[in-house]
């Protein structure tokens, strides 16, 4: 454990390590968490590092539905246990009451007894980005409740809006995400092409482990030391970034994203090489709160000693 350890260490940096000019540019900084965003909708795993070593990789147990249904954010619906996260109108899904300046919503509504955000999903709380990206997504289906709410029938409302959702959730990912994040001659032949290699018909598929306890994590590479929230919040650090959100309250107007720069090219992600940023070796307890009451050797701060020693545990390839 001590190289592990030690390995994952070693990745700490700032700055990137492979030129720009060795590769094609990295994506705008915004689909890094568009990366994790989806990532939560495909998969859940709440093993804890102490008990992963006591499973095999094939019987690790996926607890989200491996499609892309948007689960993590309508949980169960409005007639489920997550009945709170809705409207009374039950097809509508509830909004933070904190607006911008402009008075548009950006926030998620909070427990009245915790003041902490209520969402299907804790790990859409890891950071302001993910948490306003999950606020986005449900403004988007508020706005497909309203837009139907004349043509369909009050008990269909929620069934139509959330279909809705997700058809456009699935092609933004198909067309814009994969696109942006693939290699271009991967896009063409498995996207454009059809060349695939997995039979998508067969309804027992599941995420393999290989991918979700460790390609998937790409997207820790990515992540800036620093991002331009907005105008007036300028080269806002990723400690806060990752720590405003675990404090109670609600989220202060003065952080709310302007998604267009967020998502274009003057905004790049880091590239996707072995350099971690600072922060993300210096995770807050609240952060990893759901794996262990304490910071300590099984409930480790440093992100890429906890997906090494996680990857280990399981005895996954390590990809030499």
């Amino acid at each position: 454990m001590s190289d592990l350890r030690a390995l994952g260490l070693s990745m700490r940096s700032n700055r990137t390590r492979i030129p720009f000019a060795r590769m094609s540019p990295p994506p705008p900084a915004g689909y890094t968490y568009a990366g994790q965003f989806i990532l939560h909708d495909l998969t859940r795993d709440d093993t804890t590092l102490r008990h992963a070593v006591d499973r095999q990789a094939c019987d690790t147990v996926n607890s989200n539905q491996a499609r892309l249904d948007l689960d993590s954010l309508y949980g169960g619906g409005p007639f489920s246990k997550d009945r709170h996260l809705y409207e009374k109108d039950n097809a509508s899904l509830k909004l933070g009451a904190p607006k911008t300046n402009r008075g548009v919503s950006f926030d998620l509504p909070l427990d009245p007894q915790t003041s902490r955000a209520l969402l299907a999903d804790s790990r859409n709380n890891e950071n302001l980005i993910l948490r306003q990206i999950h606020a986005m997504f449900a403004k988007l289906h508020n706005s497909a409740v309203d837009s139907l709410r004349s043509d369909v029938p009050k008990s269909e409302l929620f069934t139509e809006a959330s279909r809705r959702v997700r058809w456009q959730y699935q092609w933004l990912i198909r067309f814009d995400y994969l696109e942006k994040i693939c290699n271009s001659s991967v896009y063409r032949d498995v996207i454009i092409e059809g060349n695939r290699l997995i039979d998508w018909s067969d309804d027992g598929f599941s995420i393999p482990v290989e991918f979700s306890h460790a390609a998937a994590r790409f997207g820790h590479s990515m992540v800036r030391f620093k991002y331009d929230l907005n105008r007036e919040n300028l080269d806002f650090a990723l400690n806060k970034i990752i720590g405003e959100v675990h404090k109670p309250g609600a989220l202060n107007p003065s952080f709310a994203i302007d998604w267009r720069q967020l998502f274009t090219t003057r905004a790049p992600a880091n590239n996707l090489d072995t350099a971690i940023v600072e922060p993300m070796f210096q995770l807050p307890i609240e952060a990893l709160r759901r794996f262990g009451p304490v910071i300590c050797e099984d409930n480790p701060a440093e992100l890429p000693v906890r997906t090494l020693r996680r990857g280990a545990a399981m005895k996954l390839p390590t990809g030499e």
